[in-house]
């Protein structure tokens, strides 16, 4: 990912394959969080 957004704003540059485990965490919270909220609403909680 490239942060260098200007001349005045240049952040550098990280590779993407580093934050991944980050992405797999948000989505596995998301799953789970979306398998209580349909339980709630099935079941009446």
């Amino acid at each position: 990912m490239n942060f260098a957004i200007g001349a005045m704003a240049n952040f550098g540059t990280i590779p993407f394959q580093s934050i991944c485990y980050v992405f797999d965490f948000v989505k596995s919270i998301f799953l789970v969080t979306a398998a209580f909220a349909c339980r709630y609403i099935m079941f009446g909680g």
